[in-house]
């Protein structure tokens, strides 16, 4: 074999090893890039509008919003006071000639009206905390969701620059081992370390998929929306020598007073403690329920007579006036009050 011969074969094997190393990076690129439709919506958002998407389509939070008229109606109904009734009597026949017109009215005592409406009030007001905690519950599946997805980024870009790098270990080392500067074990090395990173991808990937399913199921839109971020820069991944992590750019308090603040405006802590005033505004309607109510009654009476051929009519004219109370005898109203303090008691 002549010199030209040699230097021929050395090239026709360094382009045949170029040729085998860019068709096996297509391959790879091929099955680990995510498959997006071509009618695929691409959405881009940053958290507040993230936040922002949730709420207006969240059905959840529309119908807690339809709660409060609700209660701001039973607020309107606890303030009415019960009607006057009125009554007319005519009778006919020769056996019964009074008519009677009378008027009665139900005179609630015991603070029934006050206390109703106090009861309304504290279920308005827990109707909005509600509302208020939903929300804030949205607002926290939607930030958990859009921090998973730009970690899940950040890890899959990791992965696919180690894998970049690792490739192109193995091309050095090919290329070394066929200069005979290098023995075999050294590309089996290499390339066992490439495929230990291309596990690593796919992996990655599929985390990105999920991530985007479950932020694209919290906005209300189809699973299959490309989402791209645009302030994820907070979930950048770093190399600090073999350690990986966040990049934290703000710096997160204390949790001392993360304890502070979480006591301070917490929702649910507030609901809790809103539940306990709406079963003591019920402890108090059950004990005015005991005291009877009064009905007072007035009645205008007219007797015309009988008129009769040997005895003519003689008018009679009276008012009536008169009281009635429901007589607490066989239900006192302590079974209501005993449910009701049962009932503040689990608050």
């Amino acid at each position: 074999m002549d010199v030209y011969t040699g230097v021929k074969l050395r090239v026709s094997r360094r382009l045949l090893l170029f040729l085998c190393i860019t068709i096996e990076s297509l391959v790879c690129s091929c099955i680990f890039s995510p498959v997006v439709g071509q009618t695929a919506k691409v959405l881009t958002l940053n958290l507040e509008g993230a936040i922002t998407k949730a709420e207006a389509n969240n059905p959840q939070l529309l119908t807690a919003q339809r709660s409060i008229n609700v209660a701001q109606a039973g607020m309107a109904v606890a303030k009415d006071r019960p009607n006057p009734r009125f009554s007319l009597d005519i009778p006919f026949g020769e056996a019964e000639t009074k008519r009677i017109v009378g008027i009665e009215q139900l005179i609630e005592l015991g603070g029934k009206r006050g206390t109703r409406l106090a009861l309304a009030n504290s279920q308005a007001q827990q109707a909005q905390l509600q509302l208020d905690n939903l929300r804030w519950q949205i607002r926290t599946q939607v930030r958990q969701a859009y921090t998973e997805l730009a970690i899940a980024q950040g890890a899959q870009q990791n992965a696919e620059q180690s894998l970049a790098i690792n490739q192109q270990l193995v091309d050095i080392a090919k290329l070394r081992f066929q200069a005979d500067d290098v023995a075999k074990a050294d590309v089996v090395q290499a390339e066992f370390a490439f495929s230990q990173a291309q596990q690593k991808v796919e992996p990655a990937v599929n985390r990105v998929h999920q991530a985007i399913i479950h932020l694209n199921t919290l906005l209300s839109q189809p699973t299959d929306t490309i989402i791209n971020l645009v302030d994820g820069q907070a979930f950048t991944f770093y190399l600090n020598g073999s350690q990986q992590g966040l990049a934290v750019i703000t710096k997160l308090p204390e949790v001392t007073e993360l304890k502070k603040l979480a006591k301070a405006s917490r929702l649910d802590l507030a609901l809790a403690q809103q539940q306990i005033q709406i079963n003591n505004n019920q402890i108090q309607v059950a004990r005015s329920a005991r005291i009877p109510d009064v009905t007072l009654a007035a009645s205008f009476v007219w007797d015309p007579g009988l008129n009769t051929a040997s005895a003519p009519s003689s008018t009679t004219t009276a008012v009536i006036l008169g009281a009635r109370v429901d007589l607490p005898v066989f239900n006192s109203g302590a079974s209501g009050v005993k449910q009701v303090r049962a009932n503040f008691s689990v608050a």
